[in-house]
């Protein structure tokens, strides 16, 4: 009766050991410094980047109407809408306020983000 008890119990063990990988944690391999160069850029996500719904390094959205520039930081550098280049205004923060143009008309900033968002928008992204 032991040895039955004694050999299920053995039993019992090796079959955890092994369904539980073997008692071994996952290896953990660290990020080369070119995949955490290339994960940063890839994942980037600015306040400027969410406005036009992007993520990552983006240098240009080409629209047809909007032609939308960004620094490698991912900050909203140029806008040029329907042939106009349009000022960036800020609030304190740093947040988009709004657009100008050069006569003082504002352009809504939904107007221009709706411009990119068409599907035939060309993404261009800084190496």
């Amino acid at each position: 009766m032991r040895r039955s008890l004694a050999f299920l119990w053995f039993a019992l063990f090796a079959f955890l050991l092994t369904a539980c990988g073997g008692g071994k944690a996952p290896e953990y391999k660290e990020k080369t410094l070119q995949e955490r160069k290339e994960s940063f850029h890839r994942d980037i996500v600015t306040d400027d980047l969410r406005l036009f719904d992007l993520r990552g390094s983006v240098r240009q959205i080409d629209a047809g109407r909007a032609v939308i520039g960004f620094t490698a930081g991912g900050l909203l550098e140029s806008v040029v809408y329907d042939g106009d280049s349009l000022q960036i205004v800020r609030n304190s923060e740093g947040e988009v306020k709004h657009l100008m143009r050069a006569d003082g008309g504002e352009v809504p900033i939904g107007e221009i983000t709706h411009a990119c968002s068409q599907r035939n928008r060309r993404v261009v992204y800084w190496e």
